[in-house]
C-alpha cells in the first residue's frame, strides 16, 4: 500500500461519513440538475470511483497496477481530452501524459478517501447563479440558471454516496449578471470518446429518467413528456456534441 494512502483508509474505517449523514436533514440543489446536460464528466468521474472502490484490494498491493488498470476506464479518456484541450503539449509524449494521468487518479482517490470522516466546510462546492446564462462556446443553449463552479470531483464523491441533493452547509453560491457556463461534457465528446449509447445513458440519466436510454429518440420522447420546456435545449446539446447525425 502506498505510504500516502494508509491515513486516509484509517480515517475511511474510524469514522464513515458521519457528519455528512447529519447534514441529510437540511438540503441544497438537486445534484443531477447541477451536473446537467453540460458536466457529464462529472459522472464519468462518480463511475471511476466506483471503479476504485471495486478495486481498492488492488490499489493497496500495487497503486501502479491499480493505474495500469484504470486506463481501461473512461477516466482516461476524460483525463486525455481535458489535456489535449488545455495543455496539448502534455500528450504528445505518452511518458509525460504518463504521469499526469496517475497524479489524476491519485488525487481521486485522496479525495474519496479524504470525505470520509465527513464534508469539510471550509471548502464547499460552489454553485454559479447567473441572471442571464449566455450559450456555451459550443453553441449550446442551457435551461437552468444554476451550474456546478468548483467542486465537481467533490459532488462526484457525494453522487455515489448515494446523495441526490447538496447539503445546505456544503454549498456556495457565486451570482453573475451574465455567464457562459464551462462545457465540461466537451471535453470528452470533441474526440467522440463516448459511444452513442453511453453519451445518451448520461444523458438520460441527468434529465431525469429513471432508467437509462441508449438512444436519441427514446431520450426525446422521455423529455417530451416530463419536461418539455426543455427540449429546445436537448436538441442544442445532441446537436453541439455532434450526436444528432
Amino acid at each position: 500500500m502506498p505510504e500516502w494512502l494508509r491515513p486516509v483508509r484509517m480515517v475511511l474505517r474510524r469514522a464513515p461519513w458521519q457528519t455528512l449523514m447529519r447534514l441529510r436533514e437540511r438540503t441544497g440543489p438537486v445534484i443531477a440538475e447541477l451536473v446537467g446536460p453540460l458536466r457529464l464528466d462529472v459522472l464519468v468521474v462518480r463511475d471511476f470511483l466506483r471503479f476504485y472502490v471495486d478495486h481498492q484490494d488492488l490499489a493497496a498491493d500495487s497503486f501502479d497496477a491499480f493505474v495500469h488498470a484504470a486506463r481501461d476506464h473512461r477516466f482516461w479518456d476524460l483525463i486525455y481530452g481535458w489535456f489535449s484541450l488545455y495543455q496539448p503539449e502534455a500528450v504528445r509524449d505518452p511518458r509525460v501524459f504518463g504521469e499526469h494521468f496517475a497524479g489524476q487518479v491519485r488525487r481521486s482517490v485522496m479525495l474519496w478517501h479524504e470525505l470520509a470522516d465527513g464534508y469539510d466546510r471550509q471548502r464547499p462546492i460552489e454553485v454559479k447563479v447567473a441572471a442571464r446564462v449566455l450559450p456555451t462556446h459550443t453553441g449550446k443553449i442551457v435551461h437552468s440558471r444554476q451550474g456546478l463552479g468548483d467542486g465537481g470531483h467533490r459532488a462526484a464523491c457525494l453522487m455515489l454516496r448515494d446523495l441526490r441533493t447538496l447539503p445546505a452547509g456544503v454549498v456556495r453560491y457565486t451570482w453573475f449578471r451574465r455567464r457562459r457556463p464551462y462545457d465540461g461534457t466537451w471535453v470528452l465528446t470533441h474526440r467522440r470518446a463516448l459511444g452513442p449509447t453511453e453519451y445518451f445513458g448520461y444523458l438520460s440519466e441527468v434529465y431525469g429518467s429513471p432508467n437509462p436510454l441508449r438512444t436519441a429518440a427514446a431520450l426525446r420522447r422521455f423529455v417530451a413528456a416530463a419536461a418539455p420546456a426543455r427540449l429546445r435545449e436537448l436538441e442544442s446539446v445532441i446537436r453541439g456534441d455532434g450526436y444528432d447525425g
